[in-house]
């Protein structure tokens, strides 16, 4: 089924004014049009990331030239340094028109539990302009990974995965895994967007390096303390033999 997608790609420094009139545009003509047919309770999405976390955002509306349940979108056409590269989603019913935001982040959101016992390369926030989380069926994304940006981080390739967040807990995404030449393909399935995070558990090295760490912040503290109770019982000793001999 042929679509056709505008992108538009915000930057800090650089706003193209006609495609952010035309996005303006676009969504409040999506919200405006499916206003009436959607119940208060049907869009239970998330809340957005504070600003200061977001390095950038990418904005893709997508008009079908005919109705269609399946919708797939290359991200690296507009951001080809990021790890997401492609997303496919399957809706409920068919549709013609609707837009997504891409928003990647510097960090965690305050609101949101980090995956535990695990490092995070990216973290990605993805939600639809209008709402149809409720209509979407299934969601299929493709990460591409280089080993050596996974070497660098010191994480075990054999424990990389992705984890998807719609409230405050993340949780561990349908993975399968294909290693590649020095490329690491992650073909995660999930229910609906949200919140994603690429992580992976630290090596062996990676835990000695923060025991380590630990170890000499701590060890001066232990110290002093040392030194500290010693200092004291030299003076208990020293007043009970003064107090024995008068």
């Amino acid at each position: 089924m042929a679509f056709k997608i505008f992108p538009s790609k915000l930057k800090s420094r650089s706003l193209n004014r006609m495609h952010n009139r035309y996005f303006i545009a676009v969504s409040l003509f999506l919200i405006l049009v499916s206003f009436p047919f959607v119940s208060v309770n049907a869009y239970n999405f998330p809340p957005d990331p504070p600003p200061y976390l977001v390095n950038q955002n990418i904005h893709i509306v997508i008009s079908a030239t005919s109705p269609t349940k399946v919708v797939v979108i290359n991200v690296t056409k507009y951001s080809p340094q990021q790890f997401l590269k492609n997303i496919t989603i399957e809706f409920s019913e068919p549709i013609t028109f609707t837009g997504f935001l891409i928003s990647l982040l510097s960090n965690k959101p305050p609101n949101l539990c980090a995956p535990s016992s695990t490092q995070v390369l990216q973290y990605y926030y993805i939600r639809t302009y209008v709402e149809m989380d409720d209509k979407i069926r299934n969601v299929t994304m493709i990460f591409t990974i280089d080993k050596s940006t996974v070497r660098k981080r010191d994480i075990k390739e054999d424990d990389l995965t992705v984890y998807r967040s719609h409230g405050q807990e993340f949780k561990k995404c349908h993975v399968e895994k294909i290693l590649k030449d020095d490329l690491i393909y992650l073909n995660v399935k999930t229910e609906g967007l949200g919140y994603f995070a690429v992580a992976g558990a630290t090596s062996d090295s990676q835990k000695i390096i923060i025991i380590t760490l630990a170890t000499l912040a701590i060890a001066p503290v232990i110290l002093f303390l040392h030194r500290k109770f010693r200092s004291r019982r030299i003076l208990r000793g020293l007043w009970r033999k003064n107090l024995h001999e008068n």
